[in-house]
């Protein structure tokens, strides 16, 4: 076990009577290179990680789809990485040259 300790500050306002699910929408931010104030390129860099976390929250289903939404940005380094972790963690098909579910 890791002895890593994750820290997120929330800068706004929380809608503790949203009809959303919070661990959802936790999983949707950790997945957002906007509110993890970076760049899709930086994003990239450490996508592995944040996907490991937010996934860890969602169901199969939602972490497939959400991760496929990211490689379909359009930023290359982005794309592999969610490519990798799709294949890695599920053994899903995804080519690193285009989005999942998009023809050529």
């Amino acid at each position: 076990m890791s002895d890593m300790v994750l820290r997120y500050v929330f800068r706004g306002t929380w809608d503790a009577q949203s009809s959303l699910n919070p661990q959802a929408s936790f999983a949707s931010l950790l997945l957002s290179p906007r509110a993890n104030g970076a760049a899709e390129k930086e994003f990239a860099a450490s996508f592995l990680g944040m996907a490991g976390e937010a996934c860890s929250l969602l169901s199969k289903t939602d972490c497939t789809k959400q991760v496929a939404r990211l490689a379909a940005l359009g930023d290359a380094d982005l794309r592999a990485a969610a490519c990798h972790f799709l294949a890695y963690e599920f053994r899903e098909e995804c080519s690193p040259q285009r989005a999942p579910g998009k023809e050529p």
